[in-house]
């Protein structure tokens, strides 16, 4: 995702009036992403998706007019991308949060300065983007009090620890730790039943749709119905493969993990 949102740095702003919730996912991903320049790239992106696909599907003896929703599902799934990984950068922070906590409850008992407690924060590799802001802002002077709205994260729970450990309330952070570790062991539950579901769901697109597309072929001999060999190569090189690689992704999307 930041491979593609530096591509998009390269590309002219040519709308002005974006989506804020695009800019915002955008500023999660990276500090320096333009919603404008993205969904110039976004668009770009679909004309090479309908050209592409033009050549595959002349090839292919299907008719170019499936090029058009083809450009049109690349191109909202490139403006959906970035909500996509903001959500699974939520998952990541969000798991973490219930040990950072800890680790910030025992910097505040022993009397360490909040501003320096939030140190801890370098341990955990999901909170690296919010370390590195915390750190950047208190060098620049922003005041304490102030870190909870000029962080950008995804999480809530994020903010409200913060606030919670400049305000040195260690009774609170406990409590809220709590809570967490109860919220997560939730998800962490209705994950797993998903992931079952769906699991099930992958083993019939990933092994029993190509083994009826094999049937079918070779029935359709047999009736006059032939397959060109481009079509057959179209269907096992890309076809089901991006099946798999869409169901994996929404598997993953939807996966919590409790630390």
């Amino acid at each position: 995702m930041l491979l593609l949102i530096r591509l998009s740095e390269a590309f002219p702003p040519l709308l002005k009036n974006t989506d804020k919730q695009l800019e915002k996912n955008l500023k999660l991903l990276s500090a320096t992403a333009s919603s404008a320049k993205y969904t110039t790239f976004s668009f770009a992106f679909a004309m090479c998706a309908a050209i592409i696909s033009i050549l595959f599907l002349s090839l292919l003896s299907f008719p170019l007019l499936f090029a058009l929703p083809l450009a049109a599902i690349s191109f909202i799934f490139s403006l959906l991308l970035p909500s996509f990984d903001a959500k699974l950068k939520l998952n990541k922070i969000d798991s973490s949060l219930p040990f950072s906590i800890y680790s910030l409850e025992s910097e505040l008992a022993n009397g360490i300065n909040p501003s320096i407690a939030l140190k801890e924060l370098r341990h955990f590799p999901a909170l690296k983007s919010e370390y590195e802001q915390i750190v950047h802002l208190i060098s620049k002077g922003a005041p304490a009090d102030l870190l909870p709205k000029l962080v950008v994260t995804p999480s809530e729970n994020f903010s409200k620890i913060l606030q919670l450990t400049l305000n040195n309330d260690c009774e609170a952070l406990k409590k809220f730790r709590a809570d967490l570790a109860q919220e997560n062991k939730n998800k962490s539950k209705q994950s797993a039943a998903k992931a079952n579901l769906l699991g099930t769901f992958f083993i019939g697109v990933a092994a029993v749709l190509p083994a009826l597309f094999s049937a079918i072929a070779l029935l359709g001999q047999v009736v006059g119905f032939t397959l060109t060999i481009f079509q057959i190569i179209f269907a096992f090189i890309i076809l089901f493969p991006l099946f798999d690689a869409s169901i994996l992704y929404y598997l993953e999307l939807n996966t919590f993990n409790e630390n």
